[in-house]
């Protein structure tokens, strides 16, 4: 997740790597999403990385949510901003509606250098079927975390009922069953 960048590096180095969602995610003020992002978007430019996939689930409110493109924006990167409910504490809860928003505020246009998808993690606001469809009728990719492998089965049970397709992308399906 890019606002911690630095933060997770580390916590990672002191074997703390769950501190920054646990404590420090909840602090966060959208001037401090902006902050960590926009440091690691550059630092990602200055290393000649120029599109990123943004799996955001800290942006607690439509202004944390704001700051980060506008990050994206100062930064001039290309940034696929993937929205999710935040992590841990409590949001506004203005997901998924949100990103329609977020879309049409931020990505128009042939040049636009952003672009939205959503983001399904294990903080939902419904159930994963019911995201899907939300998703499909917005027009909206989506990008789904196996969280290291403890959602592989509910995948493997989606996959079944029908519910995957081409505009659905799966990560850390590390424990997927064959």
């Amino acid at each position: 997740e890019d606002w911690g960048l630095y933060l997770e590096k580390l916590c990672k180095e002191m074997g703390q790597y769950q501190v920054p969602y646990r404590d420090f995610a909840v602090e966060y003020r959208p001037h401090d999403m902006y902050v960590g992002n926009i440091l690691t978007m550059l630092t990602l430019l200055d290393s000649g990385v120029t599109t990123i996939t943004d799996c955001s689930h800290n942006t607690r409110t439509r202004a944390h949510a704001d700051a980060v493109f506008k990050s994206y924006a100062d930064s001039g990167i290309r940034a696929v901003h993937a929205g999710a409910p935040c992590s841990t504490g409590v949001g506004e809860g203005d997901l998924p509606q949100d990103l329609v928003r977020l879309r049409d505020q931020y990505c128009f246009g042939a040049d636009s250098l952003t672009s939205v998808r959503m983001l399904i993690d294990m903080r939902r606001v419904m159930p994963a079927p019911d995201l899907f469809a939300f998703a499909r009728e917005h027009g909206f990719g989506m990008t789904m975390d196996g969280v290291m492998g403890q959602r592989c089965e509910e995948i493997v049970e989606l996959g079944r009922a029908g519910h995957l397709g081409p505009d659905l992308t799966l990560i850390h399906c590390n424990a997927m069953p064959e």
